[in-house]
């Protein structure tokens, strides 16, 4: 998960909600419990990623789902006009709803608000779990219901009779809630980093960095002893590989080591120029300074 791109894992959710919409309504049967199932572990799983706290977790689930049954059911009506195929309609609407939704918790996810709770190595008490697990199952009630009150007592046998996609569903939380509470627990960091240097590649150790830096579509370490190199990887990629407790992404375009720091000066407007060891010139964007002085001094 963590080397797949956020892209990629919306755009697959995307199409197993839009398949399971098309076989559920060819078959006859209620998609109400796979798509909830679906659309709750696509948000874990992004916010796990990210590295995003349970509560947060918790807050995007139930408001995931909100979103969705609205903008799913808003496409629907809107395809009525375009398709007589209710089978077509019901795919559409919910790939576009899984879309939308998917990369706006992205956004979401990589904005200040979520970054209070980003990667701080903070250990999770079975409490926080808790909280997740009675959003997960909140959601899940409140479809079932909302899915018996507008279909009438037809779908009430299909639904509860449903026990083992309810088995799958339980499993399905209990396991994600679980492996976000482990790698929150234990994270894993890169030790190094393979660079090439001509037709060489040479292993670059973590503490060798001094910063990494996005400039002219590319990528750049820069170490300690001024030496620099270009990297396939975006900064957002080797963002999530790095130690958030030595290394803090201070802009858009740049991740600084904790040991370079050798002090601040505020800027008008709210930034912050550092004093470094280095000859580039770094300066922290207005809305992680607060973020970024917290972490220096822990």
């Amino acid at each position: 998960m963590s080397k797949m791109r956020a892209g990629w894992l919306i755009h697959i959710f995307a199409l197993l909600h839009l398949l399971t919409a098309i076989v559920c309504k060819a078959s006859g049967l209620s998609d109400t419990l796979l798509l909830t199932m679906l659309t709750m572990t696509l948000t874990v799983l992004l916010c796990a990623r990210e590295r995003l706290s349970l509560e947060f977790t918790a807050l995007a689930i139930v408001l995931v789902n909100v979103v969705g049954y609205f903008a799913g059911v808003g496409l629907a009506a809107l395809f009525d006009f375009i398709s007589a195929d209710a089978t077509l309609r019901a795919g559409l609407a919910t790939f576009l709803t899984t879309e939308f939704i998917g990369w706006m918790l992205l956004l979401a996810a990589r904005s200040r608000v979520a970054s209070l709770g980003r990667g701080t190595g903070l250990i999770v008490e079975d409490k926080q779990m808790t909280v997740l697990i009675i959003a997960i199952a909140i959601i899940y009630v409140a479809r079932v219901l909302l899915d018996l009150y507008s279909s009438g007592e037809g779908s009430r046998g299909e639904i509860i009779g449903n026990s083992i996609a309810l088995l799958l569903f339980v499993a399905d939380v209990v396991f994600i809630a679980r492996s976000v509470r482990d790698a929150q627990i234990h994270p894993i960091y890169k030790e190094r980093f393979l660079v090439r240097v001509g037709d060489k590649i040479i292993p670059l150790q973590t503490s060798e960095i001094a910063c990494v830096i996005s400039e002219n579509k590319g990528t750049y370490i820069i170490c300690r002893d001024g030496s620099r190199y270009v990297v396939n990887p975006s900064l957002d990629e080797l963002s999530g590989g790095l130690d958030p407790q030595m290394f803090f992404r201070i802009s858009r375009s740049a991740i600084i080591s904790k040991s370079e720091v050798l002090g601040a000066e505020k800027l008008p407007g709210g930034k912050l120029v550092l004093d470094t060891k280095l000859s580039t010139p770094l300066e922290v964007s207005r809305a992680r300074v607060e973020d970024f002085l917290s972490w220096l001094e822990n």
